[in-house]
């Protein structure tokens, strides 16, 4: 398993991450999300984290979720790619966050929801595909995120996550959304490095039961309102 210290994982375990290629993902494919979604199972199983190598890997939503990636109950995971300019996953939308009262009002490339700990993205873009949709239905398009933090059942929290050296563009919403309802909480966030850009609600969202968080070296670029 990864061993998390002050620093961040223990550089040894990282050898131990699945790489997404060996479970199919290839920047030839229209769509990977299956392919990563079973790294990301075999990963879990490991107690390792994913490997992203480096091109551009094309994903849409995952059948009956607002989200291409939910991570949910898991202690010590690692996303981490070969270099922030490097490895790109893409959300590529064909109108799908705009099927009329369907599950595409909204659309996560990736969410953290319930008791979700100890687990870094690093080295790699989140590109979520803004140019790629189209508000067809008057829906939401201001709740599609790049990394939602949402704990969902009472008690919940999402804590001890840390993004590091990446790149996080041109979402709908928020690059970074956390939010806790009451009795749930988000705690112990770091984003070191991170550059947004193009984001068209906030580069970083914040709103209910947040604390302890700790944003150094980002850089904010064509953002959207003040709740950057």
């Amino acid at each position: 398993r990864l061993v998390f210290a002050a620093g961040g994982p223990d550089c040894g375990a990282l050898q131990g991450l699945v790489n997404i290629q060996d479970h199919g993902a290839s920047p030839s494919l229209a769509d990977n999300t299956t392919a990563i979604k079973n790294a990301i199972t075999a990963a879990i199983a490991s107690g390792t984290g994913i490997f992203v190598p480096a091109g551009v890997f094309l994903v849409t939503l995952t059948s009956g979720s607002n989200n291409s990636f939910i991570l949910d109950g898991i202690n010590g995971f690692v996303v981490k790619g070969a270099g922030a300019a490097a490895s790109i996953i893409r959300s590529t939308g064909n109108n799908q966050w705009g099927i009329p009262g369907g599950e595409g009002k909204s659309w996560n490339q990736w969410r953290l929801r319930d008791n979700v700990r100890n687990l870094w993205f690093e080295d790699l873009t989140l590109d979520c595909g803004r140019g790629s949709m189209t508000d067809i239905t008057g829906d939401s398009p201001e709740q599609s995120h790049g990394i939602d933090f949402n704990p969902n059942a009472a008690g919940a929290t999402v804590s001890g996550i840390h993004l590091r050296n990446m790149i996080i563009r041109d979402t709908i919403g928020d690059g970074v959304r956390m939010v806790a309802n009451v009795g749930r909480s988000v705690r112990n966030v770091t984003i070191q490095g991170v550059e947004f850009l193009g984001c068209r609600r906030s580069g970083i969202g914040f709103q209910r039961n947040i604390g302890s968080i700790i944003i150094n070296g980002c850089t904010l670029t064509h953002p959207g309102d003040i709740g950057n």
